[in-house]
């Protein structure tokens, strides 16, 4: 009998903990950028957003073996042809002048509904800017490189607009100058964003591509990473990565309502903030092997 109660016991901590994960589950489904807390977005006003919502907002694409863009569950996708050499091209809304975003960033939630690698491990690009901002009037453009992560399906750049993101002037090579990207900054004519990255082709798209200003002169956190990719697979793991180990208002909730429960401590169900799905294994099979303390030891 104590040998019963003590795994009926397990089985209901197991249960109380799959079914806090299962609520975690549907909320990222949700919303898939609530449970990835970004540094970038803590005192770092928007000053340019396209979200794609209800319509295109005026981006579209360039270049060979690509198809015309349209919206697709309230994203901006396209398909391209293996071999196609295409990008996203930036509507009006950003150009200009973006001085006041220096120390701010470039932030792009962007993916793929289908990615084809063609038999080979690598990606059809091994230089050049994944993003490019250009300027006509001082005639020449920066971009950085090594944004997009072989396999990933849904990523999120952040990009600084300072010189450590490791900008680099198109005409020369050279990394940009704190003078360059000011200069550039103060007369945006285009912005671009690399596709075409894979050699079996791709149905690609994007999320959200918004213009961050620099935090309040104030702020003491929520600095900005140099430059930094997340994937559902490097979050958390990466050396750029831009994650925050703040607890989201959803974990929080589900901390509070654990420590209610009968028979469980707080530390049983463990979400990280640095990951799309909370760690199961560890903490069900440390919950089973526990019986609880009233449990009568077994004959």
């Amino acid at each position: 009998r104590g040998y019963a109660r003590a795994s009926g016991s397990a089985a209901m901590v197991v249960g109380l903990r799959m079914e806090a994960l299962a609520v975690v589950f549907v909320a990222l489904l949700a919303c898939p950028a609530c449970g990835v807390p970004v540094a970038a977005e803590s005192g770092m006003p928007v000053l340019v957003q396209s979200r794609f919502i209800g319509g295109d907002e005026g981006w579209g694409v360039e270049g060979t073996g690509v198809q015309p863009p349209k919206v697709l569950h309230k994203t901006l996708s396209v398909e391209a042809a293996p071999g196609g050499a295409w990008h996203w091209r930036a509507p009006a809304e950003f150009h200009g002048n973006w001085s006041s975003g220096y120390g701010g960033a470039i932030e792009v939630q962007r993916g793929y509904f289908e990615l084809n690698k063609g038999g080979k491990e690598e990606l059809v690009h091994r230089g050049g800017f994944d993003l490019t901002l250009e300027s006509h009037q001082h005639g020449f453009s920066i971009g950085v490189g090594n944004l997009v992560q072989l396999g990933s399906f849904e990523m999120r750049h952040v990009v600084a607009l300072a010189p450590s993101a490791g900008w680099v002037r198109s005409d020369t090579g050279r990394p940009a100058s704190d003078q360059d990207l000011r200069k550039l900054l103060s007369s945006v004519s285009g912005m671009t964003l690399r596709g075409g990255h894979y050699h079996g082709g791709e149905h690609a798209f994007l999320s959200q591509v918004l213009l961050r200003g620099p935090p309040p002169a104030d702020e003491t956190s929520g600095g900005v990473p140099s430059a930094a990719t997340m994937d559902a697979k490097q979050q958390g793991s990466s050396p750029s990565s831009v994650a925050s180990d703040q607890e989201t208002g959803l974990q929080k909730a589900l901390r509070e309502r654990e420590r209610t429960m009968a028979g469980i401590a707080p530390a049983q169900v463990v979400v990280d903030a640095r990951h799309h799905a909370p760690p199961a294994t560890a903490a069900v099979a440390g919950s089973a092997k526990q019986p609880p303390k009233d449990a009568a030891p077994s004959p």
